[in-house]
């Protein structure tokens, strides 16, 4: 009987009882090759070693670890994106923390401010009089600071009225054709924002204000060189109307004039009624700051309260 040598042990063994690896044709005997004594040797055997080699090389163990790499490569690629996204999200929040501690400081001035104004109410009754009237002169003075504040963000603004409404209108569109007709160029990026006053309810009993069919226009632009080239334009062309607007109805003038504050406002309607009362020349707005003049020749006079009415139409004339 022939003998063969295990590959792997190196022990002799019968041919008969030795398996041969279908890859390398190495002759193991059962104890190295796994198999028991009698069992059936397998169809295709392969040695362990083989077998190793078998998975090592394999094309789909490739193809994950390549699969592997390029996620790993994603992931990395994301994890920046995402750490500069943090980034410009933590600037902003920075940001968004000052902004919100420099309102707080400003809020902190003004309940300071409120805090003394309550504490001179609390004044002994022997004091009352005098209290009081520094107690309305402080308020007074709060309420016109704020007002002026109000003004200043309004530097931008303007009103335009005497333009009917027009329903699915584009206001900003109709803005830049009431410029074009005024000689200015405005393109529609020029403007912030655009809508229309408020409704009035048409049974009011004074019967103030515009109707709800021609609303006031309340632009602001981008730029204060461009209201200021506009109001300065109107100024020139007071007779513009809305022909060539592609509006309903017959032509009709219209204005535009600087957004006032809604105190503002009421303030020069009053000065209007005081300058044609007294048939003064002159009354205008400036950087939403209201003045009048009687004459040519006497002094520009400025109006900041209604108390200031008083003091400006009924005092002296220089």
């Amino acid at each position: 009987m022939s003998t063969v040598k295990c590959s792997n042990c190196g022990k002799f063994t019968s041919a008969t009882d030795g398996v041969k690896c279908t890859k390398c044709a190495g002759v193991f005997d059962r104890g190295c090759a796994k198999l028991s004594k009698g069992e059936r040797t397998p169809p295709n055997w392969s040695c362990l070693e083989c077998k190793g080699n078998k998975t090592r090389d394999s094309p789909l163990s490739d193809t994950i670890i390549s699969e592997l790499q390029l996620l790993r490569t994603e992931l990395a690629n994301q994890m920046g994106a995402i750490r500069e996204d943090m980034a410009c999200f933590s600037t902003r929040i920075d940001k968004l923390f000052e902004s919100v501690h420099n309102l707080g400081d400003r809020l902190d001035n003004v309940e300071s401010r409120i805090s003394v104004l309550e504490n001179k109410s609390e004044l002994s009754p022997s004091q009352d009089c005098n209290s009081n009237q520094d107690l309305l002169s402080s308020i007074s003075q709060l309420k016109t600071e704020l007002n002026d504040r109000d003004q200043e963000l309004l530097l931008t603004d303007i009103e335009i009225s005497g333009i009917p409404d027009n329903e699915g209108e584009n206001l900003s569109h109709l803005v830049s054709l009431i410029a074009s007709k005024l000689s200015v160029v405005v393109h529609e990026d020029d403007i912030v924002s655009v809508q229309r006053a408020k409704a009035y309810s048409r049974n009011r009993s004074n019967g103030s204000g515009p109707k709800p069919s021609s609303r006031s226009i309340y632009v602001r632009f981008t730029r204060r060189s461009i209201r200021d080239n506009l109001l300065k334009s109107a100024r020139v062309r007071r007779d513009a109307d809305t022909s060539g607007l592609n509006l309903p109805g017959d032509p009709r003038r219209f204005y535009l004039n600087e957004r006032l504050t809604r105190h503002n406002k009421h303030l020069f309607y009053k000065a209007r009624e005081e300058k044609k009362r007294l048939s003064w020349q002159y009354l205008w707005t400036k950087d939403g700051n209201i003045f009048a003049r009687q004459k040519s020749d006497t002094k520009v006079k400025r109006i900041r309260t209604e108390a200031d009415l008083a003091v400006v139409f009924g005092g002296p004339e220089n």
